[in-house]
């Protein structure tokens, strides 16, 4: 059986270009599609949506790399509050946001209590396919029981991840240093004579 055949899906929102949710599948019941585009300037209307257990967004987006406004993420947060919703905030292409749109959930006040945020090094690195990336679960963030979800997501990282390899995290450390980071950020500019 395939993983994603497997997995839990109570509701949740997905955001993106992949095409229409088909109503009725019983395979991915309950997950609400948001259509995002030119004409809603890429952002989703919450106000149209029934409440939802996890809202999956990515900024800047992928394919259309436009970043959320703090404005825009404020009521991304403040939906999640008021739903009882948790956000998985995806910010791989974060390093490539040239404008003051935040990078990052936690940018925003109240993030910390409704969001996890993950990131990868195969954007902002060019390590596609090296599988090495980050997730930061808040010590604020809990269920509605008061149960702490870090706790949840050690117990399963440690019981079902042997981590990444010595020579992924190797190469992740090289990205962080400041050669690596003036390499990373050369690629990802505009000027030709940039060093």
């Amino acid at each position: 059986m395939l993983l994603d055949e497997q997995a839990y899906v109570d509701s949740g929102i997905i955001m993106g270009q992949t095409g229409d949710y088909v109503a009725g599948s019983s395979k991915y019941g309950g997950i609400e599609y948001m259509k995002c585009g030119p004409e809603n300037l890429f952002f989703p209307d919450f106000s149209r949506i029934p409440r939802t257990d996890v809202i999956f967004f990515c900024s800047p987006n992928n394919p259309t790399g436009h970043a959320a406004s703090r404005e825009q993420l404020l009521q991304l947060v403040e939906t999640a509050h008021r739903n009882g919703s948790l956000i998985v905030y995806d910010s791989a292409y974060a390093a490539y946001i040239s404008d003051d749109s935040p990078r990052s959930i936690y940018e925003i006040p109240g993030a910390k209590e409704v969001a996890i945020e993950i990131s990868s090094f195969s954007k902002s690195a060019g390590f596609t396919g090296v599988r090495l990336g980050w997730t930061v679960v808040p010590h604020e963030l809990s269920y509605s029981d008061g149960f702490p979800v870090h706790k949840d997501f050690d117990r399963i990282i440690c019981t079902c991840f042997n981590g990444a390899s010595s020579i992924a995290q190797i190469g992740g450390l090289a990205c962080l240093s400041e050669e690596g980071r003036k390499v990373s950020n050369h690629t990802r500019s505009d000027d030709p004579n940039m060093s």
